[in-house]
């Protein structure tokens, strides 16, 4: 008689897998992020405003 086969592996369900932080693309010297979705927070438009370049606050 051959072994029985394996049982499959659980599924795992949408809500049980983790979600991913998003992603912090930039970042100021006071701490404050923008992942660069969705409009450009005040602290940047200000610094982008005075003549700072966004590539600036960028994190590598």
């Amino acid at each position: 008689m051959p072994a029985p086969a394996p049982a499959p592996a659980p599924a795992i369900a949408a809500s049980q897998t983790p979600a991913a932080a998003p992603a912090r693309r930039y970042r100021n010297a006071e701490g404050q992020v923008w992942d660069g979705e969705g409009p450009m927070p005040a602290w940047l438009l200000r610094a982008v405003n005075a003549g700072q370049s966004v590539e600036h606050f960028r994190v590598s």
